[in-house]
Protein backbone atom coordinates (compact mmCIF):
# COMPACT_ATOMS: atom_id res chain seq x y z
CA UNK A 1 0.00 0.00 0.00
CA UNK A 2 2.56 2.47 0.44
CA UNK A 3 4.50 1.33 -2.07
CA UNK A 4 0.95 2.18 -4.35
CA UNK A 5 0.74 5.56 -2.46
CA UNK A 6 4.52 6.70 -3.18
CA UNK A 7 3.59 5.83 -6.92
CA UNK A 8 0.37 8.13 -7.01
CA UNK A 9 2.70 10.98 -5.36
CA UNK A 10 5.21 10.41 -8.16
CA UNK A 11 2.94 10.35 -11.05
CA UNK A 12 1.03 13.37 -9.45
CA UNK A 13 4.48 14.89 -9.12
CA UNK A 14 5.46 14.74 -12.60
CA UNK A 15 2.01 15.64 -13.76
CA UNK A 16 2.55 18.99 -11.91
CA UNK A 17 5.76 19.44 -13.41
CA UNK A 18 4.71 18.70 -16.65
CA UNK A 19 1.60 21.28 -15.56
CA UNK A 20 4.13 24.19 -14.98
CA UNK A 21 6.30 23.08 -17.88
CA UNK A 22 3.65 23.61 -20.61
CA UNK A 23 2.53 26.53 -18.45
CA UNK A 24 5.80 28.54 -18.43
CA UNK A 25 6.40 27.21 -22.35
CA UNK A 26 2.90 28.62 -23.04
CA UNK A 27 3.66 31.88 -21.60
CA UNK A 28 7.10 32.04 -22.82
CA UNK A 29 5.52 31.84 -26.41
CA UNK A 30 3.24 34.67 -25.36
CA UNK A 31 5.75 36.81 -24.22
CA UNK A 32 7.82 36.63 -27.08
CA UNK A 33 5.28 36.91 -29.62
CA UNK A 34 4.47 40.06 -28.08
CA UNK A 35 7.54 41.53 -28.02
CA UNK A 36 8.45 40.65 -31.53
CA UNK A 37 5.13 42.02 -32.62
CA UNK A 38 6.30 44.83 -30.73
CA UNK A 39 9.42 45.24 -32.31
CA UNK A 40 8.38 45.18 -35.82
CA UNK A 41 5.58 47.30 -34.99
CA UNK A 42 8.46 49.82 -34.24
CA UNK A 43 10.69 48.59 -37.26
CA UNK A 44 7.28 49.81 -39.26
CA UNK A 45 6.95 52.79 -37.75
CA UNK A 46 10.34 54.14 -38.04
CA UNK A 47 10.85 53.41 -41.65
CA UNK A 48 7.38 55.44 -42.28
CA UNK A 49 7.09 57.62 -39.48
CA UNK A 50 6.74 61.56 -40.79
CA UNK A 51 8.30 62.52 -37.67
CA UNK A 52 11.61 60.84 -38.58
CA UNK A 53 10.89 62.41 -42.05
CA UNK A 54 10.63 66.05 -41.40
CA UNK A 55 14.47 65.53 -39.72
CA UNK A 56 15.55 64.76 -43.26
CA UNK A 57 17.07 67.10 -45.29
CA UNK A 58 15.13 67.73 -48.63
CA UNK A 59 15.44 70.10 -52.13
CA UNK A 60 14.26 73.51 -51.67
CA UNK A 61 12.05 73.67 -54.50
CA UNK A 62 11.99 77.04 -54.86
CA UNK A 63 15.06 77.62 -55.70
CA UNK A 64 15.60 75.06 -57.64
CA UNK A 65 15.25 75.82 -61.56
CA UNK A 66 12.17 74.67 -63.18
CA UNK A 67 10.82 73.89 -66.99
CA UNK A 68 7.89 72.47 -68.92
CA UNK A 69 8.38 68.90 -69.73
CA UNK A 70 6.00 67.79 -72.73
CA UNK A 71 5.05 64.25 -72.23
CA UNK A 72 2.64 62.96 -74.97
CA UNK A 73 -0.67 64.55 -74.36
CA UNK A 74 0.29 66.48 -71.22
CA UNK A 75 2.58 68.76 -70.02
CA UNK A 76 4.39 68.56 -66.83
CA UNK A 77 6.20 71.40 -64.61
CA UNK A 78 9.22 70.04 -63.38
CA UNK A 79 11.92 70.33 -60.91
CA UNK A 80 15.28 69.65 -62.41
CA UNK A 81 17.67 67.51 -60.22
CA UNK A 82 21.32 68.11 -61.59
CA UNK A 83 23.44 68.07 -59.01
CA UNK A 84 24.55 64.77 -57.12
CA UNK A 85 22.69 66.11 -53.75
CA UNK A 86 19.55 67.75 -55.88
CA UNK A 87 19.75 64.04 -57.37
CA UNK A 88 20.00 62.22 -53.93
CA UNK A 89 17.14 64.49 -52.31
CA UNK A 90 14.48 64.37 -55.19
CA UNK A 91 11.53 64.56 -54.01
CA UNK A 92 12.24 63.06 -50.53
CA UNK A 93 9.78 65.04 -48.20
CA UNK A 94 7.61 66.74 -50.31
CA UNK A 95 4.59 66.95 -48.60
CA UNK A 96 1.40 66.09 -50.87
CA UNK A 97 -0.16 69.38 -51.14
CA UNK A 98 3.42 70.68 -52.04
CA UNK A 99 2.75 68.70 -55.63
CA UNK A 100 0.08 69.22 -58.00
CA UNK A 101 -0.88 66.47 -60.46
CA UNK A 102 1.54 67.85 -63.49
CA UNK A 103 4.34 68.50 -61.44
CA UNK A 104 7.20 66.20 -60.89
CA UNK A 105 11.16 66.36 -61.21
CA UNK A 106 13.29 65.65 -64.08
CA UNK A 107 16.83 63.77 -62.77
CA UNK A 108 19.30 65.17 -65.21
CA UNK A 109 22.70 62.64 -65.26
CA UNK A 110 25.93 63.61 -67.28
CA UNK A 111 26.72 60.15 -68.08
CA UNK A 112 24.18 56.97 -68.56
CA UNK A 113 23.18 55.83 -65.59
CA UNK A 114 22.17 51.27 -64.74
CA UNK A 115 21.01 52.03 -61.24
CA UNK A 116 17.91 52.04 -59.69
CA UNK A 117 15.73 55.10 -57.88
CA UNK A 118 13.76 54.32 -53.90
CA UNK A 119 11.49 56.12 -52.21
CA UNK A 120 13.23 56.73 -48.92
CA UNK A 121 11.06 59.63 -47.04
CA UNK A 122 9.37 60.04 -50.34
CA UNK A 123 5.70 60.27 -48.98
CA UNK A 124 3.52 60.08 -52.30
CA UNK A 125 3.30 57.46 -54.57
CA UNK A 126 5.28 58.02 -57.35
CA UNK A 127 5.57 56.81 -61.84
CA UNK A 128 9.34 56.97 -63.05
CA UNK A 129 9.87 57.08 -66.76
CA UNK A 130 14.06 56.00 -67.46
CA UNK A 131 15.09 58.00 -70.61
CA UNK A 132 18.00 57.45 -73.14
CA UNK A 133 19.84 60.52 -74.11
CA UNK A 134 17.57 61.04 -77.11
CA UNK A 135 14.64 60.99 -74.77
CA UNK A 136 13.21 57.36 -75.48
CA UNK A 137 11.47 55.28 -72.88
CA UNK A 138 13.67 52.76 -71.53
CA UNK A 139 11.01 51.66 -69.07
CA UNK A 140 8.32 53.09 -66.92
CA UNK A 141 7.57 52.10 -62.84
CA UNK A 142 5.10 52.62 -60.31
CA UNK A 143 7.11 52.97 -56.84
CA UNK A 144 5.52 53.32 -53.59
CA UNK A 145 6.41 55.67 -50.76
CA UNK A 146 8.77 55.18 -48.04
CA UNK A 147 9.75 51.83 -49.44
CA UNK A 148 13.73 50.65 -49.92
CA UNK A 149 12.86 48.59 -52.77
CA UNK A 150 15.40 49.65 -55.48
CA UNK A 151 13.84 50.29 -58.81
CA UNK A 152 16.35 50.22 -61.79
CA UNK A 153 15.36 50.23 -65.20
CA UNK A 154 15.69 47.63 -68.02
CA UNK A 155 18.87 49.15 -69.75
CA UNK A 156 20.90 52.84 -69.21
CA UNK A 157 19.65 55.31 -68.82
CA UNK A 158 20.28 59.49 -68.95
CA UNK A 159 17.70 60.81 -67.73
CA UNK A 160 14.73 60.16 -64.75
CA UNK A 161 11.30 61.74 -64.75
CA UNK A 162 9.38 61.11 -61.84
CA UNK A 163 5.51 62.52 -61.69
CA UNK A 164 2.47 61.87 -59.79
CA UNK A 165 1.27 58.50 -60.03
CA UNK A 166 -0.55 57.49 -62.65
CA UNK A 167 0.40 60.59 -64.65
CA UNK A 168 2.25 58.68 -66.77
CA UNK A 169 -0.78 56.46 -67.79
CA UNK A 170 -2.78 59.50 -68.29
CA UNK A 171 -0.05 61.08 -71.18
CA UNK A 172 0.06 57.40 -72.33
CA UNK A 173 3.63 57.41 -72.26
CA UNK A 174 4.63 53.49 -73.20
CA UNK A 175 8.39 51.80 -73.46
CA UNK A 176 10.00 52.94 -77.20
CA UNK A 177 8.30 56.58 -77.11
CA UNK A 178 10.00 59.07 -76.96
CA UNK A 179 9.92 62.58 -74.44
CA UNK A 180 11.50 65.73 -76.08
CA UNK A 181 14.08 66.91 -73.74
CA UNK A 182 14.49 70.47 -74.76
CA UNK A 183 18.18 71.27 -74.96
CA UNK A 184 17.60 74.57 -72.98
CA UNK A 185 17.02 72.13 -69.91
CA UNK A 186 20.36 70.51 -70.34
CA UNK A 187 22.77 73.62 -70.44
CA UNK A 188 22.02 75.99 -68.14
Amino acid sequence: MAESNRSDVRLRTRHMINQRQERFLLSSLIVGAMVLAGSLALFHQSNRSPAIVEQHPRNDLSRMPKATLPVKNLSFWVWLARTPLERELGLMCVRPEEMADNQGMLFIFEDDQAGGFWMRNTLLPLDIAFLRPDGTVVDIQQMEPLSLVSHAPRGPYRYGLEVRAGSLARASLQIGDVVPIPEELLNP
